[in-house]
Order: structure tokens, then sequence, then C-alpha cells
């Protein structure tokens, strides 16, 4: 596993718990708004943009840009969990989104390393690109799935 991609989920991890604390110990609750479109009903649009997102940003810093996807990320999915807007099940629309950060840092370390000329963007254009597919089709079937499954905590 790469360095970016455990510090993103170090940094999720911290920003959900942070969001946790303010929100137990405090008489405002944090509400937090992704840079993004997203309304928290669960549309396959929504599901979307946050994938992406997570993708693309970490793309966008040759995959160092993991830690703050996902922190913002960690943000959105606890203020708008402990706010009662989403179902816990929707915590594991997660899940594709690690998967996609993965396939950014892949697809951002063959860029960097194409940039110095050690190697070509192409030779981690089908590990990246297979782990992308793969966030795409985990997200296909929580969407689907969802309907269906009822988490109540």
């Amino acid at each position: 596993m790469n360095t970016p991609l455990v510090l993103g989920i170090v940094v999720f991890a911290m920003s959900f718990a942070a969001v946790y604390y303010v929100n137990q110990n405090s008489a405002t609750q944090f509400q937090f708004t992704p840079p993004y479109a997203f309304a928290s009903g669960g549309d396959l649009v929504s599901v979307l943009n946050s994938l992406f997102f997570v993708f693309f940003f970490t793309l966008l810093f040759f995959g160092m840009g993991a830690p703050l996807a996902l922190g913002i990320e960690g943000l959105k999915y606890a203020s708008f969990y402990f706010a009662q807007a989403i179902p816990l099940f929707d915590l594991f629309y997660v899940l594709p989104q690690l998967i996609a950060a993965y396939s950014a840092v892949v697809l951002g370390t063959g860029a960097l390393a194409d940039f110095q000329g050690k190697a070509s963007l192409f030779d981690y254009w089908k590990e990246g690109m297979k782990f992308f597919v793969a966030a795409l089709a985990l997200t296909a079937v929580l969407f689907l799935v969802r309907p269906f499954v009822s988490i109540t905590f």
C-alpha cells in the first residue's frame, strides 16, 4: 500500500473522529458541506460526484492529494451521519472511494515517473484503470443493494 493512501485513511479516520467528538461535546452540531454537489438522499449523481472527486483530486497532485480528499470525505460522512441525514449503510461508499484513491495514486506515480523520464505512464495505466473500474463496479453494486438493506444501530 502506498504512503499517501495510508495517510489518507488515517486522515479520514481522524476527521471522522473529530466531528464525532465535536458533535458529542458541543451544543451546536458541526455541519460540513463538501466542495461539490452532494445530496444526502442517496441519489446516484451524488455518489458518483463523491467518487470522481476523490479520484480526480488525488490524481491532480500526482497521488499526493489523497489525504486531503479523504479528509474532506471524512468530514462529510461524519457530519451527515451524525445529523442523521444519511443511513449507516451509506458509510460503505467509502470503500469504493478508497479504491479510487488507490488507482489515482498509482496513476499519479506513473505520471510523475513519466515526467522524470524513469518510466512510461502506460506502465501504470493498466493497474490504475483496473482499480478505478473496480471502484465504479463496487459503487454500482452498493447503489443497487442500498434499497434492500436496512442497517440501524
